[in-house]
């Protein structure tokens, strides 16, 4: 395979971080020293215990926080579900209609929580949000009522930065006697969180976010605001949360909050690269928009929006060149429908489809920006010069008959086993690309299709670039396909396929 990688440029920070070494160091030695179970009664199991009651107060130190009020998940996503149906089982106690107002653009472990809960009965409404993403405040005043019993709200929003004034608007919930929610992930260690001048009842976070481990998140409950198990089995976290704690994760929890004062400071910084980055894209591309920019949002956060250039194929030029980016939340990318955030902010289908975000840290330095600055030039000057983008619909039946279409489906073995390739297509692994390269004429008109499109746009500018002429990439892969054309798939999906790699 040919890559011709300068540089390592990893501008995906708000999907994950890169865990630091401090983080690391501290995770083997528990995973070493200290491996005893914390509930057992002997010296093993009481210094993990001791571990984990360090790491506690360091993360409710970090959000000024009590560090009673402080309880362990295994993510933020089952924070965000724990504290939910905490308040779903309070009001199905007390035999209470449950209302619940959120914004329209929270993460979909609240989203996709809160539409299953309608199916039993959950009245869920949403705040009116304006084209930057932040709330209407004078329109929430309005909507929470006296039957609202939560009201869920992101500090800072995970696609386009933007951050909200949680502050009023727990003032208008505790004035209407409801409980408010809010998901912290993106924020923490990028503004300064102080849990009581918030006012929030419950806030969700998570360690990976922040340069610490996967696996593990953490929800601050206030003193008064109901919590019931989601987990049963066992009495672990004062009884909120059955099952052994992950000592090692939960103490690089703590080690990277230690670290948040820095990320702070380094805040200012990141925003100085990000503002460079902004200039130095609209010098040689003036059609480019920014998404929430024009008010408070996130320093490292930059939601790019660049009319006629397909989010795939920027994404897969980049990723050539060993240069990581995003479109939106990595929780939904598998999912090829348009951002609801980017909707909800009145970005049409078509617009959201040509929007990237890119999320810095304070490890990104000015010669990641620079590098990344002399990419996107490349890309502009030569955008599409022999790749064609196919959409879905257009690969039918006569397409499929055409003996002038090569079809090379590079999806690995264990994809290929989920889903069947479409008909009259040449199977070869994405990552034997010489052996590929050997096999093909260079003359022959392409189609490159994977399961989403993404590895296809790769292989596609890795042929271009070893000099391949008719190129074509079917845009959502194999799961577009599959859906525009469930009848052709149910019928002809997997026949006359020819397996070239085995």
């Amino acid at each position: 395979m040919i890559f011709n990688f300068t540089r390592k440029v990893y501008l995906d920070n708000n999907a994950t971080t890169l865990i630091s070494s401090a983080v690391t160091k501290a995770m083997n030695k528990v995973l070493k020293t200290h491996f005893g179970n914390p509930s057992s009664h002997h010296t093993l199991g009481y210094k993990a215990a001791n571990l984990i009651a360090q790491a506690r107060s360091i993360i409710a130190s970090s959000i000024q926080a009590n560090h009673k009020n402080i309880f362990f998940t295994s993510s933020a996503s089952e924070a965000n579900n724990q504290v939910i149906h905490s308040i779903v089982s309070d009001f199905e106690a007390r035999q209470q209609t449950l209302k619940i107002i959120t914004s329209p653009i929270e993460h979909m472990s609240i989203i996709a929580t809160l539409k299953a809960l309608e199916k039993r009965g959950v009245i869920v409404e949403y705040l009116t949000i304006d084209h930057h993403g932040h709330i209407d405040i004078e329109a929430a005043k309005q909507q929470i009522d006296a039957e609202t019993g939560l009201v869920c709200c992101m500090l800072a929003n995970n696609e386009i930065g933007s951050i909200q004034n949680i502050q009023a608007l727990a003032k208008i919930a505790e004035q209407q006697g409801a409980f408010i929610l809010s998901d912290c992930v993106q924020a923490l260690g990028k503004i300064d969180i102080n849990v009581n001048q918030l006012n929030i009842d419950y806030a969700t976070f998570s360690a990976h976010k922040v340069h610490g481990p996967k696996g593990i998140g953490a929800i601050y409950v206030k003193d008064g605001a109901p919590l019931t198990r989601l987990i049963q089995g066992g009495d672990q976290e004062s009884g909120f949360r059955a099952g052994t704690e992950s000592v090692h994760n939960i103490v690089g929890f703590g080690q990277a909050c230690k670290a948040i004062p820095y990320l702070l400071k380094q805040s200012s910084i990141t925003l100085s690269l990000k503002e460079k980055l902004k200039q130095e894209v609209i010098k040689f591309n003036k059609n480019v928009t920014f998404n929430a920019e024009q008010s408070e949002t996130l320093s490292n956060t930059l939601s790019m929006r660049i009319p006629s250039v397909d989010k795939h194929s920027l994404m897969a030029f980049l990723d050539y060149y060993d240069t990581s980016i995003s479109s939106d939340s990595a929780c939904c990318s598998t999912n090829h429908s348009a951002s609801h955030v980017l909707k909800a902010i009145g970005l049409t289908d078509k617009q959201a489809n040509e929007t990237v975000r890119i999320s810095l840290s304070a490890q990104t330095k000015m010669k990641d920006i620079q590098y990344l600055v002399k990419k996107l030039s490349h890309f502009f000057a030569a955008y599409n010069h022999n790749i064609t983008l196919l959409g879905p619909n257009s690969i039918d039946y006569n397409f499929l008959n055409d003996d002038n279409n090569y079809i090379l489906d590079i999806r690995g073995k264990y994809e290929r086993l989920l889903m069947k390739s479409i008909p009259n297509s040449h199977e070869h692994h994405f990552l034997n690309y010489q052996e590929v390269v050997n096999t093909l004429n260079k003359e022959a008109n392409l189609i490159l299709i994977c399961t989403s499109g993404m590895k296809s746009m790769l292989f596609a500018y890795q042929l271009s670039h070893s000099g391949f002429q008719n190129i074509k990439v079917l845009t959502g892969g194999l799961m577009a396909w599959k859906k525009a054309h469930a009848k052709l798939y149910h019928d002809l999906a997997g026949t006359n396929v020819i397996k070239i790699d085995e």
